[in-house]
């Protein structure tokens, strides 16, 4: 009986060892990342991560790009209200080769917090926090013919938004 087993066992293992040697595979790298003068044909997401900082000194905030990721895929769509920008929320602008703007989003500013808590009355309260600095995230769905993201703060409807950060997608 145990040779039995021992036979069966030796036989398993070389049918497994001659299936993996008899399956061949091949991966082919390709370079999926347009140039800078070619549209890329299927969707694309753009993952980016960066600071904001609020100098108070020069009373103006910076922005500090911290990765960027370019991949295939679609941002989900989700059924929300509009955001109606607030004087100093933030917009990113999609931004084609030649600067022309090919879509255009605006956030609330990542420094601004709300915080939720229990009070000593054992209420929740509510309380807006201003941060000096902060790291945020987004996605971000490209066109085709995307090569820049530009950031800016929303100065106000009657007013030019002021320039903080713009980065070239394709670019290391």
């Amino acid at each position: 009986m145990k040779n039995g087993k021992i036979t069966a066992i030796l036989f398993i293992a070389a049918f497994v060892l001659m299936l993996a040697v008899s399956c061949k595979v091949t991966s082919k790298v390709t370079n999926t990342e347009p140039t800078n003068e070619a549209e890329f044909s299927s969707p694309k997401i753009a993952f980016i991560t960066c600071v904001i900082v609020n100098d108070t000194v020069k009373h103006q905030y910076r922005i500090r790009l911290v990765s960027k990721i370019i991949a295939d895929g679609n941002v989900k769509e989700r059924a929300t209200k509009p955001f109606l920008p607030k004087v100093n929320d933030l917009e990113y602008a999609v931004l084609s080769a030649s600067s022309m703007v090919l879509t255009r989003t605006y956030f609330a500013n990542p420094l601004n917090q709300t915080v939720e808590f229990v009070d000593d009355n054992r209420q929740l309260a509510k309380k807006e926090i201003s941060l000096d600095s902060t790291q945020f995230s987004l996605r971000i769905p490209l066109d085709p013919k995307a090569k820049f993201v530009s950031f800016e703060k929303y100065n106000g409807t009657n007013s030019d938004n002021t320039k903080l950060l713009t980065i070239d997608l394709f670019k290391n």
